[in-house]
């Protein structure tokens, strides 16, 4: 048993660990991911592993996992450079677990609601952006490649025929 601080960086102890407790909840989101190096790294016997998270609800836990999202959604966004650095729409799948665990613990259902419905939505947005640049990708393909290709066949046939 260790904590982050005791636990954290240079500690080789992943031979046989089965399990991570969480029992409280680090201010960035490196915290978590160092808590999880842990025990997820080579070298570790076991196959599987779990991961518990504890919460108490109506607490202060709640706000925690708000500034981890945020911070979360922050860091992803720099990295994918997918958005502007001045919003932070950019949702990764790390965000969404600190958005999921914020709302157990707010303890109200309506949160769970609304963050169900906040990952439905970004999801639908990815789809919606794969979808325009599969379309955009066909036009060009239609404007630009085929009749390319269309006058080399010819070509090509042109000179079978002669």
């Amino acid at each position: 048993m260790g904590s982050t601080q005791k636990m954290g960086a240079g500690t080789n102890c992943q031979d046989r660990l089965v399990a991570l407790h969480h029992l409280d909840v680090g201010w960035r989101p490196s915290d978590m991911t160092q808590r999880n190096g842990r025990i997820i790294r080579q070298g570790n016997q076991n196959k599987e592993v779990q991961i518990y998270q504890y919460v108490t609800e109506g607490t202060f836990d709640a706000y925690l996992y708000q500034t981890l999202e945020n911070k979360q959604k922050f860091i992803s966004q720099i990295m994918t450079s997918k958005s502007p650095v001045r919003s932070c729409d950019d949702v990764d799948e790390q965000a969404l677990s600190y958005a999921e665990i914020k709302a157990l613990c707010a303890g109200n259902p309506l949160i769970k609601e609304k963050m169900d419905l906040d990952i439905d939505v970004a999801r639908l947005k990815v789809l919606k952006a794969d979808h325009q640049s599969q379309q955009y990708r066909m036009e060009d393909k239609l404007l630009k490649y085929f009749p390319a290709e269309i006058e080399r066949q010819t070509g090509y046939i042109r000179g079978f025929e002669a």
